[in-house]
């Protein structure tokens, strides 16, 4: 059955039309959205974001819409007190949102809008020249050069903001749309009877894509007074989090702690990092990182506090090494971004997702203001005691204890995503598991967070 897609504020999605309501799914966060989007299972109708137009927030949540679905239809709310110059219609427009709407939009308009049968009641943002970088063309015959979108997820009537494909024979593709058509049902249904099953998009295009994000990205934060606009969002994802510890048993000291020490690590974080747009750019890269990145910040400050660590400098160290550590995952292929296990990789694949930890150390190496001890423990965050690690297998005491630290925090992060966050199933597996590959003082402190 096709679903909406409701994302952003929650009260603002209350007040939406209880008919759309009725057909939507409201993602309360952004794991959740993360979730949705890649459940392949899932057909998705539209998607309708809520969050301030226009803001690092939309930004970063159009591209983690277009990375995992790039043709789905975006939709976003019109603040009818807010003027839409000529400008911000041509970056609406540039981002792939396809229409504005406002709250008392019901089911059956939204239905006509999004398959292009009523433009006249509702907002369609105007088309512009596009701003994406320009891309390639050329050897059109390599396999390489595309990926494929199940016809399920093309919404008939809907605009495509990318050129479609169909492949005839193993080396053969041919554009049967171009970027900014409509797509007829009649065309789609054609295809379908022709045994169609898969539209293909050129790579170059879509990357071209997420990068106009990024470099979007990259002007709000001039604009916006760099640092301090990202720590909002964050803090509001960490009083999510952290409500979710409470819920699984944390006691109220150590939720206290959690949200003082990552208020602390994202002012150090902004000491730190100074003007260095370029290692901001990559903490903004997308709120998945938000998500996993907040999360083992807020255990590794829970951590702490049973470790018994009282010295400003020791903390210091550990709130920069876990804000830092996965900083790497942004020179690699992105597809590792929405992963939460190695176990199905490629050996291949294996050794470019290992490079990571080595990627996040040879940038914060450059910057003069990070301790050594932080990228010690940022290169060897994925080490284990049991030799199993990487890079280079250490065992016991050739492991920095933050690494250790950042690692045993990950295994548990990496857990909830892939167990639907099921906080207990972790706990009852850290004696049998993972014994033998973190100290015991580390594991023994790591119960008591939960009472254990």
């Amino acid at each position: 059955m096709e679903k909406f897609i409701f994302y952003g504020d929650g009260s603002r999605g209350q007040e939406t039309h209880q008919s759309l309501i009725n057909s939507t799914i409201i993602a309360k966060s952004d794991a959740e959205l993360e979730n949705l989007l890649t459940n392949q299972s899932l057909h998705i109708r539209c998607t309708i974001v809520n969050l301030p137009i226009i803001s690092l927030e939309l930004v970063a949540t159009i591209k983690k819409i277009r990375f995992n679905r790039p043709l789905v239809p975006i939709t976003a709310f019109k603040d009818p007190e807010k003027d839409y110059t000529s400008e911000i219609q041509r970056t609406l427009f540039d981002l792939s949102i396809d229409f504005l709407i406002g709250t008392d939009t019901d089911l059956d308009e939204m239905n006509e809008l999004i398959s292009g049968n009523n433009k006249s009641t509702l907002h369609a943002i105007p088309e512009h020249e596009d701003h994406y970088p320009d891309v390639e063309k050329e050897s059109l015959l390599l396999n390489n050069n595309f990926f494929s979108i199940h016809i399920k997820d093309i919404l008939p009537g809907s605009i495509s903001h990318f050129d479609i494909y169909i492949k005839l024979r193993s080396d053969k593709y041919v554009k049967i749309f171009k970027k900014k058509d409509s797509l007829p049902p009649e065309r789609l249904k054609n295809y379908v009877e022709k045994g169609v099953r898969d539209f293909f998009l050129l790579k170059s295009e879509h990357e071209g894509f997420l990068k106009f994000c990024d470099d979007l990205t990259d002007s709000l934060l001039v604009q916006q007074g760099q640092m301090n606009s990202w720590m909002s969002p964050i803090l509001l994802l960490g009083d999510q989090i952290l409500t979710s510890f409470e819920l699984n048993g944390v006691n109220p000291e150590n939720i206290l702690y959690a949200k003082k020490f990552l208020e602390k690590s994202l002012k150090l974080t902004k000491n730190i990092l100074g003007q260095n747009n370029k290692v901001q750019q990559l903490i903004l890269n997308s709120l998945k990182d938000y998500q996993h990145t907040t999360t083992v910040v807020i255990l590794g400050g829970m951590l702490s506090r049973t470790l018994g660590f009282t010295s400003r400098e020791r903390i210091d160290s550990i709130a920069l090494s876990l804000m830092l550590h996965d900083l790497g995952l942004n020179y690699i292929d992105p597809k590792f971004k929405n992963m939460h296990s190695t176990k199905t990789l490629s050996s291949s694949e294996l050794e470019e997702y290992k490079t990571h930890s080595f990627k996040a150390y040879d940038l914060l190496k450059e910057i003069p203001e990070i301790p050594q001890v932080t990228l010690q423990a940022i290169l060897q965050h994925h080490e284990r005691r049991d030799h199993s690690g990487y890079p280079d297998q250490l065992s016991g005491a050739g492991i920095n204890f933050i690494a250790e630290i950042i690692g045993l925090c990950d295994e548990y992060v990496c857990y909830l995503e892939d167990n639907n966050f099921d906080h207990q199933g972790f706990l009852n597996i850290i004696d049998t598991d993972l014994k033998m590959k973190f100290s015991i003082s580390l594991i023994t402190s790591f119960k008591a967070i939960f009472g254990r």
